[in-house]
């Protein structure tokens, strides 16, 4: 990957105690997500600027704590289990 004077390359560091804690804590579902948006299309809080659950099972797949937990959006779910 060639780089010139304007990028700025940000390197990612995974939280693996957060993916082990969010699997231990029953987040089983986190390893089968294939991101298929299929829950970003079925939330009544999601639209075209908030992709809903779909972003935070990513972060947590990646183990992306900082963003995670930075994010409001876990906290507005309301449980409905569509997703």
């Amino acid at each position: 990957m060639a780089v010139d004077a304007q990028t700025t390359v940000t390197r990612l560091a995974p939280d693996r105690e957060l993916v082990a804690a969010v699997l231990a804590s029953g987040g089983e579902d986190l390893r089968l997500c294939m991101q298929c948006a299929t829950c970003s299309a079925v939330c009544e809080l999601a639209d075209e600027h908030n992709p809903g659950p779909r972003k935070e099972m990513l972060w947590a797949q990646w183990g992306l704590r900082d963003r995670l937990m930075a994010d409001p959006d876990p906290w507005l779910c309301h449980g409905c289990g569509d997703c």
